[in-house]
């Protein structure tokens, strides 16, 4: 069992430690145009976005926009976000069964939602950040593996336009299996927990498979080993799986 109230501590102070040593002009290029400063900038707003929806249980009334704040400010207004977060996070695991709205779940939505969710935003978007330098923390592989099943229930079917012509099993050796079939309208797909030690179309360490997952390194990328049709692999992992 994953200590995800842990882990979005770990992996939000982290974050700030890294932030104020790497300069904003410093290129991401894996998402596109974005610089360092884009990423802190995107990780600031997530925070205030989420914690306005644990202060009232409910929606917020305005969607993630970036800060156009730069360098110490900017900082600063990441550990002041951050430091408010996860306050209203640990208050959140004190209480995970009271109603809180999430954009998963709807009104139907639990504090406990939070936590789990908040340690994966804050875990990939560090990666985003170090991979500017190409300095990089150890990943933890049971992090890791509870992100692939985190994607799978919170967006998995949220986004359609899939590729997927068959069922496809994607395996972290020692971490869990998951099974990806179509879904019941076109381009959807369901992704549910499978066989760990079944055949496999696609495997990789667990932290290997997430980035993946969430398009952070392409589908050639030598870590992932392909052991079913190639081509069904590729056109599933170039498809829309995230946000």
């Amino acid at each position: 069992m994953v200590d995800v109230l842990a882990a979005v501590h770990r992996a939000a102070q982290r974050f700030g430690e890294v932030a104020r040593t790497t300069p904003d002009d410093l290129p991401v290029p894996h998402l596109g145009p974005w610089t360092v400063r884009d990423v802190v900038a995107h990780l600031v707003a997530d925070h205030e976005w989420a914690a306005e929806a644990l202060r009232t249980g409910r929606s917020p009334e305005r969607g993630i926009g970036h800060p156009r704040a730069r360098g110490e400010k900017l900082r600063d207004r990441y550990d002041a976000a951050t430091a408010e977060l996860l306050a209203l996070l640990d208050d959140a695991a004190s209480r995970p069964d009271e109603p809180c709205w999430n954009f998963a779940q709807g009104d139907a939505g639990r504090r406990a939602w939070w936590p789990r969710h908040q340690a994966h935003e804050a875990s990939v978007h560090l990666w985003d950040l170090q991979s500017a330098t190409g300095v990089f923390d150890d990943a933890d592989p049971a992090l890791a593996a509870d992100g692939i099943s985190e994607l799978a229930e919170v967006y998995t079917n949220r986004y359609g336009g899939q590729s997927l012509a068959r069922p496809l099993v994607l395996r972290a050796p020692g971490h869990g299996a998951w099974r990806v079939e179509p879904g019941a309208g076109p381009g959807r797909v369901v992704m549910q927990p499978a066989d760990d030690d079944g055949p496999a179309d696609l495997e990789a360490p667990p932290d290997v498979l997430l980035l993946a997952l969430w398009h952070r390194i392409p589908p050639d990328d030598a870590r992932l080993r392909i052991t079913g049709d190639p081509a069904a692999v590729r056109a599933y992992l170039a498809g829309p799986l995230t946000a």
